[in-house]
């Protein structure tokens, strides 16, 4: 395969195109191609190329199991032209419009696939690109669960994503189910999301929205990030470990919030 491999400023292009909800979808084949040479022959000929179709049609049908998705996008975009006509259209104009529709009706792919698949980013880019699009998802939901967790099984992040973690034992917290992979340092914080997940998702089910702790070390740990002041500790947990906090011992945290709430401007 001779074909010229994307370079991280067109991976992280392609990237902001397509819906974030998918971005997981083409993170997860970046990490299986920097395994290519390991791969077997079907991986190679037959998954690989089939998944990168799957996602170029993403980019025109970000809903492809909602039926009719692709047909709503097209005809809200022909409402948008006919409020141009009008002269409401504001900054958008008939020719990108006119553009998006084509693009969408001919489903012009985003991705080359014989360039992505010859695509290898540096270890500190791809290590990048995954930090950010890890922490800038707002809800790792379970049908992604898995993708990641082969992402980080995959990927052996740098210690250096580790060194302001204590040596040694330390307790992380959660709110959810057992098997998610975002805990935090701080027990305010996972009070913060059990309230958010009762409130304003009502879920109340212990099973769904339990209060978790577990002990781990820095081997336990993929990466540490506190950019959004969460304290966040990703891994991948051993479930067997995982402890129930009951409600008398956490009723009385303080819930602590960082974040800049999502209904304020």
């Amino acid at each position: 395969m001779n074909a010229k491999p994307y370079t991280t400023k067109e991976v992280q292009s392609i990237l902001d195109r397509l819906n974030q909800p998918n971005h997981p979808d083409l993170i997860h084949t970046m990490a299986l191609i920097r395994d290519y040479d390991s791969l077997n022959t079907y991986d190679r000929e037959e998954y690989l190329p089939n998944i990168l179709e799957e996602i170029n049609d993403l980019f025109y049908n970000p809903m492809p199991d909602i039926p009719g998705a692709e047909d709503y996008q097209i005809n809200s975009l022909k409402e948008t032209l006919e409020k141009i006509d009008r002269g409401e259209g504001g900054l958008y104009t008939r020719e990108g419009i006119e553009e998006q529709i084509r693009k969408i009706e001919t489903k012009e792919p985003v991705i080359d696939i014989e360039r992505m698949i010859a695509t290898i980013l540096p270890v500190d880019d791809f290590e990048e690109i995954l930090i950010h699009e890890w922490i800038n998802t707002e809800f790792h939901s379970n049908r992604y669960i898995e993708q990641w967790t082969e992402i980080f099984n995959r990927f052996s992040f740098s210690d250096n994503n580790k060194k302001d973690l204590a040596d040694g034992n330390f307790t992380v917290y959660r709110a959810g189910t057992k098997e998610g992979l975002a805990w935090t340092l701080n027990m305010g914080v996972a009070k913060w999301f059990q309230n958010r997940n009762k409130n304003r998702f009502n879920i109340t089910e212990a099973a769904k929205n339990g209060f978790l702790k577990l002990s781990v070390t820095k081997d336990d740990v993929v990466f540490y990030n506190n950019s959004l002041g969460e304290e966040e500790v990703v891994l991948i947990p051993n479930q067997n470990k995982v402890q129930i906090i009951p409600y008398h011992e956490h009723k009385d945290i303080e819930e602590v919030n960082n974040k800049v709430d999502e209904d304020e401007d």
